[in-house]
């Protein structure tokens, strides 16, 4: 039988076809279930470890309801965080999927529960887009920084100080706010609800998954007998995903007394010498970012928007040449793989390597050299094939030259982020 041709035609993505959402959120439950064996630390609550996990609270009463997790601190007093899990998210009054979440929000941050001093709200994302990265969160990171509502008014009213995408995002989110129907719009009730809103962005279930790695490393460092075995910490990731697959169908809710016993034997809690280090490291942090002020005595103000948005720029600068330095550095161990297995049977593919010496701005002479050197070979080496990817002429496989030019743009771009920001 002739196969039917899908030449013209559009063809849904696999990932939307085959649940590439479902098995987003069920990789996120998994970490925070690592977190909930170990006793760990979990993002945005800070001065906690996770004492318990929620899924599917929307039967409690939450509306940010795909995950809650509880985190303890040292007194025994507990802080919530409720996560909407989303594998893409788009700020936008148009967008129906932003609207839900954002009212959802808004909802559960006026709630009896919700406690605004010491709960907090988050969208977790795969692969937060520079959209996000760059714009949303310092949006919620402004409000943050403002003494109060006046404040961050004048803050977003300061040019230059946000740019002109994150006004529209603050726009698009008081479109939504507006339209859940108040009879008047309340600006201190809403800088407090931004204050408690955060994005979390992961690349759980993805080739790279950096994410993961940090998580089954953590595991691994949790072993009972002190072996810190990866391959238990693998077996105990899957078996991770079990519990998040199941939690999720059933809208349970775990401690760390009802994961199954054997993987409590197999990992032990997060020592308290390193969890009282880390609590230190907060409560100092917390005193020097407590006692900053904008304001000496009662009227004279410090405008400080010129230096703040120069230091949001560099970090927003900074954030984007590591995600680029890190996509690059995947392509070049892919291709360095392909060098080391004598797989040279198709050209090589490196558009990363091209878009990295566009944007070479975000980038060190040094890397550009070695880059542009890697590609000159890449280039000759492709140009041994036809356009029908055949090699026209039989050489020997991978010339020393394309290998060494690798290698060096390799451990180039790998130095540069391992030295951080400079």
């Amino acid at each position: 039988m002739q196969e039917a041709s899908t030449q013209g035609s559009a063809v849904a993505s696999p990932v939307s076809t085959g649940g590439g959402g479902e098995q987003f959120e069920q990789h996120v439950a998994a970490l925070a279930l690592s977190l909930l064996l170990v006793r760990g630390t979990p993002p945005i609550l800070t001065d906690t470890s996770v004492a318990e996990v929620r899924f599917q609270t929307r039967h409690q009463g939450w509306r940010t309801d795909d995950l809650l997790v509880i985190g303890e601190r040292s007194d025994g007093s507990l802080r919530r965080l409720a996560l909407q899990v989303k594998r893409k998210f788009r700020v936008s009054a148009r967008d129906e999927d932003c609207r839900k979440t954002i009212s959802g929000m808004w909802s559960d941050f006026q709630s009896d529960l919700f406690d605004e001093s010491r709960d907090r709200l988050a969208v977790v994302t795969l692969h937060g887009t520079s959209v996000l990265l760059e714009h949303f969160v310092p949006l919620l990171e402004c409000a943050r920084a403002s003494i109060d509502a006046n404040d961050f008014t004048s803050r977003l009213g300061t040019a230059g100080y946000v740019s002109k995408k994150a006004k529209e995002h603050n726009l698009a989110i008081r479109q939504i706010l507006t339209d859940t129907g108040a009879e008047r719009f309340d600006e201190h009730l809403y800088w407090r609800f931004l204050r408690a809103v955060n994005l979390l962005s992961y690349d759980l279930n993805t080739e790279t998954s950096q994410t993961k790695a940090l998580v089954v490393s953590l595991l691994a460092a949790c072993t009972a007998d002190g072996s810190g075995s990866s391959d238990a910490a693998q077996a105990t990731w899957a078996k991770l995903l079990e519990c998040a697959s199941q939690g999720r169908s059933t809208a349970k809710a775990y401690t760390r007394e009802t994961l199954p016993a054997d993987l409590r034997r197999q990992h032990a809690r997060v020592s308290g010498s390193d969890r009282s280090g880390l609590t230190v490291l907060v409560e100092h942090g917390h005193t020097v970012r407590d006692g900053i002020r904008s304001v000496i005595g009662q009227e004279y103000a410090i405008d400080r928007s010129i230096q703040v948005q120069s230091l949001a720029e560099k970090l927003a600068k900074h954030q984007r040449a590591d995600k680029l330095r890190r996509l690059v550095q995947e392509e070049l161990e892919s291709i360095q793989a392909r060098i080391n297995q004598q797989r040279c049977h198709k050209a090589l593919s490196c558009p990363l390597l091209e878009q990295a010496l566009d944007d070479r701005d975000l980038l060190s002479s040094d890397e550009l050299s070695a880059l542009r050197a890697a590609l000159d070979e890449v280039k000759s080496w492709n140009a041994e094939f036809d356009v029908w990817g055949v090699r026209r002429i039989k050489l020997p496989p991978f010339s020393p030259q394309l290998r060494r030019s690798v290698e060096k743009a390799l451990a180039c771009v790998s130095r540069h982020r391992s030295d951080g920001p400079s």
